[in-house]
């Protein structure tokens, strides 16, 4: 091994390393997120004393949940999570096995019997979604579905955050995949459906140039956007002030790269 080989070693050896750790937060983060939705679903049709906080169950959980060391339990999240939930139910079919994976004392938790160990391998060809998009947007139809392993592996929270306010099912899908395919930042998303990328792929006479196009031209998805993001701080209890400006990633980033 010569020097340069040495230096390209240690290099890839940070960066693959670095992007599993982004992963791994990701991922307990999204599960986290998706089993409060889940417990606040189940409280407000099962709870033994759900008549007794009424529609202020949200409101009350962020008061007694304010002054735990968990940070971040707001109103505003908490709808979130049960919208994550009534959404994304199929990502119930990959809790086990993530669980386990990650030596998790899974058989402690109530949802543990609602639950399945398997999970579907099956994926979806790119030109399933793309190539079946309706003139009219509001076909409510059973969808194609991208398996939840891998909406959970390339997914980070902040996606689904902006991904649960399609009510579309294909118009949700399509998204999913576009991003998945073309590795998009949390904010090009938004920036996409705000552009109306799907409407314009279905009036487009050729969606594979456009789809080609459009992610040529997306801000990619970086390992920093996941470790930055307010979610994964409040998740791991850090500092807000502790947020790296995205000057001084863009600083870090050339500093990497030479």
């Amino acid at each position: 091994m010569n020097f340069n080989a040495l230096i390209k070693n240690i290099k890839q050896t940070h960066t693959a390393l670095k992007t599993a750790v982004s992963k791994t937060i990701n991922a307990s983060l999204t599960i986290r997120n998706w089993l409060i939705g889940y417990y606040i679903i189940e409280f407000e049709q099962n709870g033994e004393d759900r008549a007794k906080y009424g529609k202020k169950v949200l409101q009350n959980l962020e008061k007694h949940l304010e002054k735990s060391d968990i940070k971040g339990l707001t109103e505003r999240r908490f709808r979130e999570y049960r919208k994550f939930y009534t959404t994304y139910p199929e990502i119930r079919q990959t809790l086990t096995a993530e669980f386990i994976q990650n030596n998790f004392p899974f058989d402690k938790l109530p949802i543990r019997q609602a639950l399945t160990a398997e999970i579907k391998q099956d994926d979806i060809q790119e030109e399933r979604i793309v190539q079946s998009i309706p003139k009219q947007f509001n076909n409510n139809k059973k969808k194609p579905q991208i398996s939840s392993k891998k909406l959970l592996s390339y997914l980070s929270f902040t996606h689904f955050v902006e991904l649960i306010k399609i009510e579309d099912n294909l118009k949700r899908t399509f998204y999913e995949l576009e991003c998945i395919k073309g590795n998009w930042s949390a904010r090009e998303l938004a920036r996409q459906i705000h552009t109306l990328y799907f409407e314009r792929s279905g009036l487009s006479k050729d969606k594979q140039k456009l789809s080609a196009i459009v992610n040529e031209k997306a801000v990619k998805l970086i390992p920093q956007d996941i470790i930055n993001s307010p979610f994964a701080f409040e998740f791991l209890g850090l500092n807000q002030r502790a947020l790296i400006t995205e000057s001084e990633l863009e600083y870090i980033n050339s500093e990497l790269n030479k």
